[in-house]
């Protein structure tokens, strides 16, 4: 059970991935009037979607009721439990001590 949950939250991530993605991707030319179409054209977007994830998984641990609700739509987790299970996933999947000497070392940072 705790794996279809984490499932369905990794799925969750991935689809607010392609979501945001296209939210904040410039328009393809032609889209709308030539100016707005020309402007997006020289624009570059860059944005790590793990990070809005993590920030609003953080949120939705805080939270309850109505509004741990809209965070799990959101997220696509099916609930807080699969959120949690799946970032306890990531982190033993992305820390693990492959090297033998210590592991990787990361970073992470970011702030709501």
């Amino acid at each position: 059970m705790a794996a279809d949950a984490a499932t369905a939250a990794r799925d969750g991530q991935t689809a607010l991935a392609l979501r945001l993605a296209k939210h904040l991707a410039p328009q393809a030319p032609g889209a709308e009037d030539s100016f707005a179409a020309t402007t997006a054209a020289n624009k570059n977007v860059a944005f790590s979607p793990l990070s809005v994830h993590a920030a609003l998984a953080l949120t939705a641990a805080g939270t309850n009721g109505a509004t741990l609700a809209q965070l799990l739509a959101i997220l696509g987790a099916p609930s807080a439990e699969g959120l949690a299970d799946f970032g306890r996933r990531v982190a033993d999947h992305v820390l693990a001590n492959r090297s033998g000497a210590g592991g990787p070392h990361v970073l992470f940072g970011g702030g709501v």
